[in-house]
């Protein structure tokens, strides 16, 4: 038996918008610095902000970030939002 344990969010945003910088499991990282200066910063043509992939999400939309994807956010406006996080664990035969 082989565990397993998955990760994912589901984001609903309830006013105004978000700009999402999401980045798939072999380009993931993690950073502590804030999303403006993060954008502003690498934003350059090898900046890790340009190859995120990028959306933005406008209200009534719901937004799956999928199990180990790196994303940083960006508040347009003032943004009024929920998350969900859920976590699958188990185990199945190899």
């Amino acid at each position: 038996m082989k565990n397993y344990y998955f990760y994912f969010i589901l984001i609903y945003i309830y006013i105004y918008s978000k700009r999402w910088y999401l980045y798939p499991p072999l380009e993931a990282f993690y950073s502590t610095t804030p999303a403006l200066p993060f954008v502003s910063q690498e934003s350059g043509p090898y900046g890790r902000a340009t190859r995120a992939i990028q959306c933005t999400q406008l209200p009534g939309d719901i937004l799956f970030v999928p199990a180990l994807w790196g994303h940083a956010t960006l508040n347009v406006k003032q943004s009024i939002g929920a998350a969900f996080e859920f976590a699958v664990v188990g185990s199945f035969p190899i």
